[in-house]
Parts: structure tokens; sequence; C-alpha cells
């Protein structure tokens, strides 16, 4: 990647990391060593709610709201 600016141009070094293995070494971390993992269980219940709320939004084609009753 390269930044351009009015100073001109410098190659950016960008580190690549897969968001899978950060997360589970965080998780890992936080186990081991004490402290919080980067997400919660209630962000996990969040996120899969969320999820659950596209997909009946998509195949209903209505407007789904979070934490609505099944």
């Amino acid at each position: 990647m390269t930044l351009h600016n009015r100073h001109g141009s410098e190659p950016l070094a960008i580190e690549h990391a897969s968001l899978y293995e950060r997360g589970l070494a965080s998780f890992r971390n936080a186990i081991f060593n004490g402290g919080q993992p980067a997400a919660s269980g209630d962000d996990g219940r969040q996120s899969l709610a969320v999820s659950l709320a596209v997909v009946k939004a998509v195949s209903s084609g209505m407007t789904v709201h979070i934490g609505e009753e099944q």
C-alpha cells in the first residue's frame, strides 16, 4: 500500500493477520493470564442476534427488530 499526500508518496507496511487467530489468542491470553477477552459472551450473543435478524429479514423481505420474539 502506498500513502499519497502533499509531501509525496511513501510505501506503508501492512501487517496481515487472521482475525480468527487474533481473537483466539486474546481469549487464550485472558484464560491463562487473567483479564478479559477482546469480546465478551454478551458481545457474541448480540452478534448472533443481529445475524439471525439479518437472515430472517432477507428471507421474509420484512424489517426485523433485534430482540423480536421468534
